[in-house]
């Protein structure tokens, strides 16, 4: 019987440069993968919170080279959550449970990193992957519709 919490899960580790060192997404209730957990990971790995953050939908998946839509959406799922969960972690966001992350635990490591474990609410995130995704705002759908056509 499938799940009725489609709550997911978030994990992010920041260095003592607050540079991303680590994150994973997973369902909640199960912790199932949501495509692989680090999905970005390589291509986001040693950036600082004010460039995560500051990085257009449309960058992430050339960086992530998502080819087909399926591989678009868990990109921008993954980027989504991971902006969200750096607004959180940053103060940008309350972290509360009405916000998109919810924070469940911050703490300093003896490394010095700094990680975040948070619940993310799939409905919030998924209106503003819709908002990113689709539109054809960023360029992306309209260049790879034009690249097939030449």
């Amino acid at each position: 019987m499938p799940c009725q919490d489609v709550t997911e899960s978030i994990f992010v580790a920041l260095d003592v440069n607050e540079c991303l060192v680590d994150y994973e997404l997973r369902k909640r209730t199960c912790g199932a993968e949501v495509g692989h957990p680090s999905l970005l990971l390589a291509p986001l790995l040693g950036r600082g919170v004010a460039e995560l953050a500051a990085l257009q939908p449309s960058e992430v998946l050339e960086l992530a080279e998502a080819r087909d839509e399926d591989a678009e959406f868990l990109c921008l799922k993954h980027f989504v959550a991971l902006q969200e969960a750096v607004a959180a972690l940053s103060g940008e966001t309350s972290g509360r449970p009405d916000s998109a992350c919810e924070i469940s635990r911050i703490s300093y490591e003896p490394d010095g990193r700094l990680e975040l474990e948070g619940l993310l609410r799939v409905d919030l995130l998924t209106e503003r992957i819709k908002a990113c995704g689709n539109c054809r705002g960023c360029g992306r759908r309209e260049t790879s519709a034009a690249a097939s056509v030449a």
